[in-house]
């Protein structure tokens, strides 16, 4: 907490209680159920209650991804021809990766390296495949190998894809932020919605795991809710995986508002790393610290590191090395960027929430210049506030028109109309129901121009609201 700051998070969440009491609008929409953790002695293979698995056929019969898998896996960085998998197993347990393409050639591959805490009964595969084709799906097949060498045939499969490296071609991305396991039921029919529209990208921003949220308090206790997380959300049991990149936010660094003065930053970035760090793949360039830039297809997406460094009282968000580094991104660019930070840009206007302009309105004022500088135009993406919106950016701060868009939470508290605290002269759209962003982002053959149709959706495909625009330089 920034004892400085007199606009603290407790401010912003006393605002919504004052709200809560005084507003017609003022109905709770979210549920406490308590989430059980399963035991990590459960039998062979892991399977949560209730589901069976289910094997399809073909990759050509699948649609919409299901949820039947046995293992937690998330699909990280991912180019035309290389991915790789995060693939929660039991410590005890040696895994054997089976990709099988088209054509049916079949590929064996192991863990490059596990991760995380064993006594908790849970490590962290990493498992780097190359020599794919751009755009080609396969199939993946996981086997438990033993000592001796003997297999125990397949226990589970999935699907997934690489990406298409049309630099015209539009791309379908989900928007999501805020994923707290806190909300057992909403979590199933919010990533129910989100696999219905079958999104090409995931952009996971911020609070993927509420790690300071009924942990034991210890270190091992914040892998411990990492684990619960990811064994939790439907998402990471899909049978047809989604790449996904990833940024962090204050929950997942264990720390209500945390800042470079948190003492577990280390442990939260090993342990975030272990869930969800990548290799470098083709079109992905790194900051000295941990914001990176990765170039798919059209597309350039800075996924901004709004917590290591941030310092309310130094007036700094990002630090020096990073913010320079995406000065230079920024200026460089020749192809439409989608800029991401877990918290909000121009987020000054709203009672007692963290910004980048409320915080650090220098920092803010030179990536807008570096925006001016560049022959690219550039789209805001943040999350953080349990409510959505689309604000309108005056052609003033970078020489043409252009958006920030807010997404935010998926599965997280809010009340309904949480976002009218506090007026936003700025805001064309919004809702404060639980909700994703899905965006589809076609840039020009030029890289001067692109064009976005977004619809914020609810449980059961419900549309909030739906926005199109055009972004030219």
């Amino acid at each position: 907490m920034l004892q400085d700051d007199g606009e603290s998070r407790r401010a912003f969440l006393r605002s919504s209680s004052l709200f809560l009491k005084t507003s017609a609008l003022g109905l709770a929409t979210f549920s406490m159920s308590a989430a059980k953790a399963r035991s990590a002695r459960e039998a062979w293979p892991p399977r949560r209650p209730g589901r069976a698995p289910s094997v399809t056929p073909s990759i050509a019969a699948s649609t919409a991804p299901r949820v039947t898998g046995f293992f937690p896996i998330l699909q990280g960085a991912t180019s035309a021809t290389e991915t790789q998998l995060h693939v929660l197993t039991p410590t005890d347990a040696t895994c054997k990766y089976v990709v099988i393409d088209a054509a049916g050639a079949r590929r064996e591959f192991w863990a490059t390296r596990r991760r995380g805490v064993a006594a908790s009964g849970w490590l962290s595969d990493h498992v780097w495949i190359d020599g794919l084709q751009a755009g080609a799906s396969c199939r993946l097949e996981i086997e438990r190998v033993d000592q001796a060498g003997v297999r125990s045939g397949v226990l589970d499969r999935r699907e997934f894809k690489t990406l298409a490296t049309s630099p015209a071609a539009p791309l379908r991305t989900a928007l999501i932020s805020c994923m707290n396991d806190r909300y057992v039921n909403d979590q199933g029919a919010m990533w129910a919605a989100v696999a219905e529209s079958e999104p090409e990208l995931m952009i996971f921003n911020g609070d993927l795991c509420y790690v300071d949220q009924r942990s034991s308090g210890t270190i091992d206790g914040m892998w411990d809710r990492h684990v619960t997380t990811r064994r939790m959300l439907d998402v990471f049991r899909w049978n047809k995986l989604v790449p996904t990149l990833v940024n962090w936010d204050d929950h997942d660094l264990a720390e209500n508002d945390s800042n470079v003065r948190n003492p577990r930053l280390k442990p939260a970035g090993e342990f975030f790393d272990a869930m969800f760090g990548f290799d470098d793949v083709q079109g992905l360039t790194r900051s000295p610290g941990r914001s990176f830039a990765m170039e798919i297809g059209g597309l350039k997406f800075l996924m901004l590191d709004g917590r290591s460094a941030l310092d309310a009282r130094a007036g700094r968000v990002f630090s020096e090395d990073d913010l320079l580094w995406a000065e230079r991104e920024i200026q460089s660019a020749t192809r439409p960027l989608v800029l991401v930070c877990g918290q909000q840009f121009f987020g000054d206007y709203l009672i007692g929430a963290e910004s980048v302009e409320r915080y650090a309105r220098s920092q803010l004022q030179r990536l807008m210049q570096a925006g001016q500088q560049s022959n690219a135009p550039m789209v805001l993406v943040s999350g953080d506030v349990h409510f959505s919106e689309i604000m309108r950016l005056e052609s003033s701060l970078m020489g043409y028109e252009t958006l920030e868009i807010t997404s935010s939470a998926i599965h997280s508290r809010t009340f309904v109309g949480q976002q009218y605290r506090s007026s936003n002269p700025r805001r064309l759209e919004s809702t404060s129901r639980n909700n994703f962003c899905l965006t589809t982002w076609t840039p020009s053959a030029d890289g001067r121009e692109v064009s976005l149709e977004l619809r914020c959706l609810g449980r059961d495909q419900t549309e909030y609201f739906q926005f199109k625009d055009r972004i030219r330089r």
